[in-house]
């Protein structure tokens, strides 16, 4: 058996136990739900891992070609969407108040966005901004956007890019994984905009399946929101989750 072959076994060996495993952990995330800006946050950011996940999994059991390079751009915005996860909980002190960000950033976005249908030159942006519709529905949507401006405003009144201060590696350091971003985000990135590096030189872990780093992602949040809730984990459980906390780079060959 190449070493190909039996990364790949040891991949659907790993995924199996993984989804029987978070099938467990989600049932039992459901039971102890208690609604909080946390928990709405959360669910967002875990709905869009595992759906993502489940998108790796079909790639990987369905297509005739060469995937690598589809689930990379796919696992760019897992390991996007998980960094903001963790760092909404990372610290218990401003778990409340980041979700509240977090969910109060979309009257940021909806209001930028009317903004770009206005300016837009195309038939369909001008049909938008022409809209009878408009009149009814945008007084509610400026209210809410003037609620929570001064939250994502600079000194000069300018408003950012993003609901979180900084950039994203910011939050890779706030959470501990400044040292794996450093390497797996230059990678993903580099799929996700076809640099001619990405496509000529071989993904890093090009026979490493990219499913198992997907669900570690996922187990990260998974066990996060599982002490946020106060859940007691079984041995296999929490080992599993442990597993999934370490730097995908520090010698990853013995993780599987």
């Amino acid at each position: 058996m190449t070493d190909d072959e039996l990364l790949a076994l040891q991949a659907s060996e790993y995924d199996a136990l993984a989804n029987k495993l978070y099938d467990v952990l989600a049932k039992k995330l459901y039971d102890a739900r208690r609604e909080s800006s946390v928990t709405r946050a959360i669910e967002l950011l875990l709905g869009r891992l595992v759906c993502a996940g489940k998108s790796l999994r079909v790639l990987r059991k369905h297509l005739p070609h060469d995937f690598f390079f589809d689930g990379a751009m796919i696992l760019r915005g897992m390991y996007d969407t998980m960094l903001q996860a963790l760092y909404i909980m990372s610290d218990p002190a401003q778990q409340e108040s980041r979700a509240t960000q977090y969910l109060d950033y979309y009257w940021i976005e909806k209001h930028k966005m009317i903004a770009v249908i206005d300016s837009s030159t195309t038939n369909v942006g001008q049909r938008l901004s022409r809209s009878t519709k408009r009149a009814s529905a945008e007084p509610a949507i400026d209210k809410e956007f003037q609620r929570v401006r001064s939250t994502f405003e600079n000194e000069k009144g300018k408003l950012r890019n993003q609901w979180y201060e900084g950039r994203l590696n910011d939050l890779a350091e706030t959470v501990g994984f400044l040292s794996e971003y450093n390497i797996l985000q230059k990678q993903l990135s580099g799929a996700v905009h076809s640099s001619p590096y990405a496509l000529q030189a071989p993904l890093l872990y090009k026979g490493f399946p990219l499913m198992m780093f997907a669900w570690k992602f996922i187990f990260r949040v998974l066990g996060k929101f599982a002490v946020y809730k106060g859940i007691t984990l079984e041995k296999h459980e929490s080992d599993l989750i442990a597993l999934s906390a370490k730097n995908i780079f520090d010698d990853y060959s013995k993780q599987l």
